[in-house]
This record gives C-alpha cells, sequence and structure tokens, in this order.
C-alpha cells in the first residue's frame, strides 16, 4: 500500500463530514458535505500528486485513462471533473464507499464553481486531454 492510499492525517473521515443542517435564523447549509479542511486536505492531496517533484506516476496513468475516455470533452461537471475527481479521491481509501461519491460530487462542483481552481482544473484537463489525443 502506497503512503497516499492510507492517509494518516484523518484516521475518522466523519469527522470532517458536516451533519449539521446549518445554523439557525435560515441558513442554506447542505446536510452531509465535507467541511472546509476534508476539501482542502483532498485538492492538495491531487495538486501534490499532480505538481510536486514526486510526481505519482501511476495517478498520472490514471488520469491518462481518463483522457482517453473523453478526448474530445470540454472540461465539464459532468462526465469529465467527475471522472477525474473520482480517480483522484479513490486513492484516499480513509472515505470509504458511502463518503467516496459524495465527496467526489461535492469536489467536482466546488472545483468547477470556483473561479480559480477552474483555471487551475482546465489547465490540467488541457494536459491530460492533449496527451490522450497524441496517443
Amino acid at each position: 500500500m502506497s503512503e497516499r492510499e492510507s492517509e494518516p492525517n484523518n484516521p475518522d473521515p466523519k469527522a470532517d463530514w458536516s451533519e449539521t443542517a446549518g445554523a439557525a435564523g435560515g441558513s442554506t447549509a447542505r446536510r452531509g458535505l465535507p467541511t472546509p479542511q476534508l476539501l482542502q486536505q483532498i485538492i492538495a492531496a491531487a495538486d501534490e500528486a499532480l505538481h510536486s517533484a514526486d510526481q505519482d506516476v501511476e495517478l498520472q496513468r490514471e488520469l491518462d485513462a481518463v483522457g482517453r475516455r473523453f478526448p474530445q470533452a470540454e472540461l465539464t461537471v459532468e462526465p469529465v471533473l467527475l471522472a477525474m475527481v473520482d480517480t483522484v479521491i479513490s486513492r484516499m481509501k480513509y472515505l470509504g464507499p458511502k463518503l467516496g461519491p459524495k465527496v467526489t460530487e461535492f469536489v467536482a462542483t466546488t472545483l468547477y464553481d470556483d473561479p480559480v481552481a477552474r483555471v487551475r482544473v482546465e489547465r490540467l484537463w488541457a494536459g491530460v486531454r492533449g496527451r490522450a489525443n497524441h496517443e
């Protein structure tokens, strides 16, 4: 098992999963969404895997497989970003089968909706798609 698969930073992922319905006074906070800390942990793991000196070659291959599945697709939440995020999150074994799909959808939507994150993800997708089109 690789160091990334064990992810010891969060032995209890439920501790980072919001179970509250929001503050009183009509808050529209959604129930059952990851806290900002868990979201940042996921984004940091993906960023480290793809941009560090110790780039995760296996993760790159898995993302390239997403590129081969959708070689002509523009960046969209569904199916592209969901597939990319699922590729990264599937390596975080501590999330488990119940949290993984919720986290995937939340992270994909959050990345797409955030202008700064979206630019980064668009660059990543352009590289992945470019490699897929040149294979």
